[in-house]
């Protein structure tokens, strides 16, 4: 609750008691309801306001890297950050993908859960998870994290960190391809505070020619890499 409001909730529980001591009923009462009004707010505000931020815990995307900050050949990149919430992969291919998440509120996060919601043989797999901060050296089930595979298609990553309030952290994902078709991958972030869901869209295309809007920034898309598709096909 802001300063003001307390001050305010102050004045009025000030002005009741002075109006209440001079006997003058009208007074008395509307100070009174004044300080009541103030007390719900003061106490209902924040809780509501935590409320909404909560069902709008943090922001996920899928994350295109700029060109200096290392190569995704499956997507036209250039020298800006791109986030989309449909990504356009190769069938049959292996491709490093990163997942962005930018919390509203500091969280603490206990894990990353990954599950495509598809009862489909032929859906993609996630098969490894490395650290995008250091692309010269990433070490798959060592840094910071235990991956595992629940239940064959559940794929949890144990992180325990804390991610603060506006910032940025990035999260690799190797995703091996089959046929094609649009897969929603499921996300559940576990965390000391609660759960929090979302879902992202992987199109999966013999040869990727689907554009992917950007979230980032206005009227733009991120085009796929079109030989990358080519290129799996003829190794088939």
């Amino acid at each position: 609750m802001s300063r003001c409001m307390r001050l305010s909730f102050v004045i009025a529980a000030l002005v009741s008691g002075i109006m209440s001591i001079w006997g003058s009923q009208f007074w008395s009462t509307a100070g009174g309801i004044a300080a009541v009004v103030l007390l719900v707010l003061w106490i209902g505000v924040p809780v509501v306001r935590r409320g909404i931020v909560w069902r709008k815990l943090c922001v996920i995307h899928f994350r295109v890297k700029p060109l200096n900050d290392g190569c995704q050949d499956f997507l036209i990149q250039d020298d800006d950050i791109h986030t989309i919430t449909e990504l356009v992969l190769p069938s049959y291919a292996e491709k490093d993908v990163e997942l962005s998440v930018r919390p509203h509120i500091s969280i603490h996060l206990m894990s990353m859960l990954l599950h495509f919601a598809v009862n489909n043989v032929e859906r993609p797999i996630i098969i490894d998870r490395y650290r995008p901060d250091t692309p010269k050296r990433w070490k798959p089930n060592v840094d910071d994290t235990d991956f595992t595979i629940k239940n064959g298609t559940t794929y949890q990553a144990d992180i325990n960190r804390i991610l603060n309030s506006g910032t940025t952290r990035m999260f690799g994902f190797r995703i091996k391809t089959r046929s094609p078709g649009n897969f929603t991958l499921k996300i559940a972030l576990c965390t000391a505070e609660g759960e929090h869901n979302a879902r992202l869209l992987v199109k999966v295309e013999n040869s990727p020619r689907s554009r992917m809007r950007c979230t980032r920034h206005r009227g733009c898309y991120v085009r796929p890499n079109i030989s990358a598709g080519l290129l799996h096909k003829s190794d088939q």
